[in-house]
């Protein structure tokens, strides 16, 4: 079986900026004071010992700037051993004073559930509190919260609200990922010339994410007309930073020959670029070429290498191949429980391989109990996705009544799908069907056209019926069926 490579490049890949307080003395300066100024000095000078020894006293006699300092040096463990609970403490301390900064460390805590229970609500309470003082970081976490959160109803207009708050105060990653919100999938022509023109400034000063993202929309023609050239240009100077999407994307972009020549080895150069930074797509797609020898010696434990680590992030395609390898022993021991395993696990993420492969398992019984009513269940998931190999089998289920109930009506219903796809077996019983009148009116027609184009796959009873048919049809009745049949042939081309 080939397996088809993962060559999609998601924008939602790029990584959405989230900026948290950090210890660069530019926020500190912005509490600047002559309390603490020895403090301050110190901590430039990174002496972060006789910060502390500086600034402590000034916080235990409650200056909210000295206990936000204090808590910044606890959470990451700057001259102090890291203390998240001492971290919470003297933020909350600076944060119900009003102090912006604090509030918006705290609210951060509580969106990455970071010596805490993740609370959204929490975070968005005092992230509020901070973003209402005009605090650009804590408006781009409620942006992102908006945006992204799981937990908490997504608000696309609250999410670009915040964003659009911190980007005129010129905060770059709202910017970008404002951006990233006008390239969603439902989103206008219009929206992506917003995108355009808030992300190439923020490119053109040599921002990664940013010039990935530009690279994106020339790739994709979004907001631009689309040109590989310029999207090679800006990809590639993304790549430079170690950007990993951006290293992925020139591996898709080499593997499928856009505006490039198909160069595999280069495809490979950026995929164990992007593959050794933990980057899933393009560890499955490494592994996929060691699978199949493209550009590389095939090499079965190279590709379960990969195909692991991506497997391990969810990627559904990896996880679906490692099941094909143990289910026919490549580079690994045959092990049909294994196999039915990793097919279940892709199978109940709604990948119709996994799914079909999986009906097919419980049908024959192979490596897992037998279960009709099993195989039905999942052959009609992978059917419904349009999925020609379990389209037929499951036909063949209805007509034979095997897990579900003998219908042959429901039967010819998924023979027609998965004979318009071309499946040789499919376009057979359905010609059988034509030709006995079962679920369709009698139809030696039809039974012709059907078993001509089976033939044509090299389906031996349909070599040996064609011929059977034609001597019961007229002259009329054999043109029409050859219309039919190079109807079918210009509609498959298409």
């Amino acid at each position: 079986m080939i397996i088809s490579q993962g060559t999609t490049i998601s924008y939602r890949r790029l990584v959405l900026y989230c900026c948290v307080i950090t210890s660069s003395i530019t926020f500190l300066a912005r509490a600047n004071s002559s309390d603490f100024k020895k403090g301050l000095e110190a901590f430039d000078d990174k002496n972060y010992s006789i910060a502390f020894q500086q600034w402590q006293p000034l916080a235990l006699n409650g200056n909210k700037k000295a206990q936000f300092c204090l808590g910044l040096m606890y959470d990451e463990g700057l001259g102090i051993g890291q203390n998240t609970k001492q971290a919470i403490y003297w933020y909350e301390l600076s944060a119900r004073q009003g102090y912006s900064l604090a509030q918006s460390s705290l609210g951060h805590l509580y969106y990455k559930g970071k010596g805490v229970a993740q609370d959204y609500q929490q975070a968005i309470k005092w992230l509020e509190l901070a973003a209402k003082q005009n605090y650009a970081p804590a408006q781009n976490t409620l942006g992102l919260i908006y945006d992204k959160a799981k937990s908490v109803n997504r608000n696309p207009h609250k999410a670009i609200h915040w964003y659009q708050r911190a980007a005129k105060q010129g905060f770059e990653p709202s910017a970008n990922n404002l951006a990233l919100m006008f390239l969603e999938s439902e989103s206008t022509a219009q929206d992506h010339k917003k995108a355009k023109k808030l992300i190439e400034p923020l490119a053109k000063k040599g921002i990664a994410n940013a010039q990935a993202c530009l690279g994106l929309m020339y790739y994709d023609g979004k907001g631009v007309s689309a040109n590989y050239q310029q999207a090679l240009k800006w990809l590639k100077l993304a790549a430079a930073q170690k950007l990993a999407v951006a290293q992925h994307a020139l591996g898709v972009i080499y593997q499928n020959g856009h505006g490039v020549t198909v160069d595999h080895k280069e495809a490979v150069k950026w995929y164990i670029l992007a593959a050794r930074q933990g980057y899933a797509d393009s560890q499955n797609n490494l592994g996929l070429m060691y699978y199949e020898g493209k550009a590389v010696k095939q090499d079965y434990n190279k590709a379960l290498k990969w195909l692991t680590l991506a497997a391990e992030q969810d990627v559904v395609q990896a996880q679906y191949t490692i099941g094909w390898m143990y289910y026919n022993g490549f580079g690994i021991e045959q092990n049909y429980q294994h196999a039915a395993d990793w097919f279940a696990i892709a199978a109940n993420k709604g990948f119709a391989l996994a799914q079909t492969k999986l009906g097919l398992m419980f049908l024959s019984g192979k490596g897992i109990s037998q279960n009709n009513y099993e195989a039905a269940y999942w052959l009609r998931l992978a059917a419904n996705q349009g999925h020609d190999v379990a389209q037929t089998n499951l036909a063949l289920m209805y007509a034979k009544g095997q897990g579900v109930p003998k219908d042959y009506n429901k039967a010819v219903e998924f023979f027609i799908l998965a004979a318009m796809k071309g499946h040789p077996v499919a376009q057979n019983k359905l010609a059988v069907c034509y030709e006995f009148g079962r679920g369709v009116d009698r139809d030696d027609v039809f039974a012709y056209v059907w078993h001509s184009l089976a033939s044509l796959q090299g389906h031996k009873d349909s070599i040996c019926s064609m011929d059977i048919i034609a001597e019961r049809l007229t002259a009329s009745q054999l043109s029409q069926a050859e219309d039919c049949i190079r109807e079918y042939l210009d509609y498959s081309k298409s």
